[in-house]
């Protein structure tokens, strides 16, 4: 795939020009185009002054998509910029910052070069990846049968593992996963363009193989009607199998499932294992077909079939059971191009495999430069294909038909007269509030809204794709968990700040502080310890005690005159989702503590006691 030309041209995405003048030190990720030798830089991964930059390199290589390289880094002016050995397919890139304001100094295979700035692609919906120029994202997906053959004896914990005198597991593994790829990946392997909801269905597929003319362009204009729900194209392996018979070979094309099952010996036991292959290639845009087919889909089916077997020979040395393992596509916030990352799915339960994976998590969110606080990398992150089932953007309140919700409605509110410092809610919310769903919750379902509009916090930011439970089933949560009787379920009782934190905690793991305060009065006392959970924690905060329960966004405090003023979103309104309305009522705005309720009657009662409820990350 690669012609032999003896200069590299560089090219650097707007959108990164500024980020690294200001880096200090860290690793350049460039779509190479080795036939026309042009690399373009369309992503950065910060390093420590002490990391060592080639181990670094060498795992985000298992991570970044096919097409995309570690190709060199960026360093300041004294310190001296980490090179990979070069290789005619792919340059060495060093960019080297300086005071001036012209920018870094950048050099290729040693040779100073200047560097083309082009503008970032943009992603055509939330869920697309970023383009880049010149190139096309492909995706390739297809789930195999591992079928592993080994002698084994059961142990207590019913997990199988090999006995005294029989080889390795992981010897087993190796060989299974061998005969895996010969029958997979041996032959030609013939590809077939997936036709997406959006898609025009009448168009006929194309077919990519080593043998196919035309260039990756064609599969792009191919699927041009594609449906926007989707990242970018999506392809299907169709692979050609031989099936023996007394008159002869007759050969019938399978469907994209591949299951290779060997001949079971006597006194031997085969464990299969489910195994989610899913690749991301970013493709020249020039490249034929034919070198897609062979050089970059085969390959990337072939190094995340290698990363699924070091992850089975890792359970298998630690003596775990062999679990079904499954690609994902990441594009977190902040990072300018797709992740894949192979989890196993350690458990039964969604919830208990995060669970156990949250180490995982935590050294990848370190590798990328992500923040440690922020999720994601979870399951409810992954990008996804024509969805149609995915009820976030509707709110997906449990067991409740699809509705349209207003997020952030506070965005647009005049801050306080008075000055001082804001501290808001950091995130994405919906607006739970009392009618809606054609429930009929007036009177006593404020603070059910609220913790619905807590809940979707949690699902908007990623924490869990669970649904946001309805009444009903807050109700039994709480008669599970012994704090109700069981006539609680269907009636019209009220809960409080209390019942919520068991709720958050049973629901979605979630812990929660409690910051109570006797008296109404003394509620602007409080304004610097809740603006401190805005600012480390950026939850909404549920009030709950005196009369009403509200969802506090933000605290306004003014630290020279002791002045707060409290951004409250309140649950008792019953229109319909009308932002104009909701605002000039003053169902969402900054209020101080004389302040009537957009119900009416006081905000905040001066003899009554209050807890806010501070869910923590």
């Amino acid at each position: 795939m690669t012609r032999s030309l003896d200069i590299w041209s560089l090219q650097l995405s707007s959108s990164l020009e500024e980020g690294l003048r200001a880096g200090d030190q860290g690793l350049l990720i460039a779509a190479v185009d080795a036939l026309n030798r042009t690399a373009t830089i369309v992503g950065n991964v910060p390093v420590a002054a002490a990391g060592n930059c080639e181990n670094i390199a060498d795992k985000l290589a298992q991570l970044i998509p096919q097409g995309l390289h570690v190709i060199g880094s960026y360093s300041s002016s004294n310190s001296t910029p980490w090179q990979p050995q070069s290789v005619d397919s792919l340059p060495s890139v060093a960019a080297t910052n300086s005071t001036a304001s012209s920018g870094p100094a950048w050099t290729i295979n040693a040779q100073h070069v200047d560097v083309a700035i082009v503008q970032a692609g943009q992603q055509s919906s939330d869920v697309s990846l970023h383009n880049i120029p010149g190139f096309v994202p492909l995706r390739c997906h297809l789930d195999v049968q591992l079928t592993i053959q080994h002698t084994c004896s059961d142990t207590p914990d019913g997990a199988n593992y090999s006995s005294a005198n029989s080889p390795p597991l992981a010897a087993a593994i190796q060989t299974a996963m061998q005969q895996l790829q010969q029958g997979l990946l041996a032959q030609q392997l013939t590809f077939i363009t997936e036709l997406g909801s959006g898609s025009n269905q009448l168009a006929a597929p194309l077919l990519i193989s080593s043998n196919s003319k035309g260039s990756s362009q064609t599969v792009q204009q191919a699927l041009s009607g594609n449906s926007i729900s989707s990242p970018c194209n999506s392809l299907l392996p169709l692979q050609s199998t031989s099936n023996n018979s007394r008159n002869g070979s007759t050969t019938t094309n399978s469907a994209p499932m591949f299951e290779f099952k060997p001949v079971q010996q006597q006194s031997q036991q085969i464990t299969t294992i489910p195994l989610g292959l899913d690749v991301l290639c970013y493709v020249p845009a020039t490249a034929s077909l034919s070198e897609v087919a062979q050089f970059l889909l085969a390959p990337a089916l072939q190094h995340q079939l290698d990363t699924m077997q070091q992850q089975l020979v890792q359970q298998a040395a630690a003596r775990q059971p062999l679990s079904p393992i499954k690609a994902y596509h990441f594009l977190p916030p902040g990072l300018s191009f797709p992740v894949t990352i192979c989890y196993s799915m350690l458990h039964a339960s969604l919830e208990t495999t995060e669970l156990k994976l949250q180490p995982v998590r935590q050294e990848l969110h370190q590798l990328l430069g992500l923040p440690a606080i922020v999720p994601m990398l979870r399951f409810a992150n992954a990008l996804t294909w024509d969805s149609a089932g995915d009820d976030e953007s509707s709110g997906g309140t449990a067991g409740i038909p699809k509705a349209v919700r207003m997020r952030d409605v506070h965005n647009g509110l005049a801050p306080p007269g008075f000055g001082g410092q804001l501290y808001l809610v950091d995130g994405v919310y919906e607006y739970y509030h009392y009618m809606q769903d054609k429930f009929n919750d007036a009177g006593w379902g404020c603070a059910y809204r609220s913790l619905q509009t807590i809940v979707s916090w949690f699902r908007l930011q990623r924490y869990t794709n669970k649904p946001v439970p309805s009444h009903r089933q807050v109700q039994e949560i709480l008669v599970a968990l012994g704090d109700k009787e069981a006539s609680f379920v269907g009636s019209s009782n009220w809960i409080g700040a209390i019942e919520l934190s068991y709720i958050l905690d049973e629901y979605l793991g979630v812990t929660s502080k409690v910051l109570t305060v006797n008296r109404g009065i003394d509620i602007p006392s409080q304004a610097r310890a809740l603006a401190q959970h805005f600012t480390t924690q950026g939850t909404p905060v549920m009030v709950g005690g005196g009369v009403l329960a509200y969802i506090l966004l933000g605290v306004a405090f003014n630290e020279d005159t002791g002045e707060a003023a409290f951004l409250i979103l309140d649950p008792h309104y019953t229109g319909g989702e009308d932002l104009k309305k909701i605002m000039q009522r003053t169902w969402v705005g900054w209020k101080q503590f004389d302040d009537n309720a957009a119900a009416g009657g006081p905000l905040f009662v001066r003899d009554a006691f209050y807890n806010f409820l501070c869910p923590q990350r």
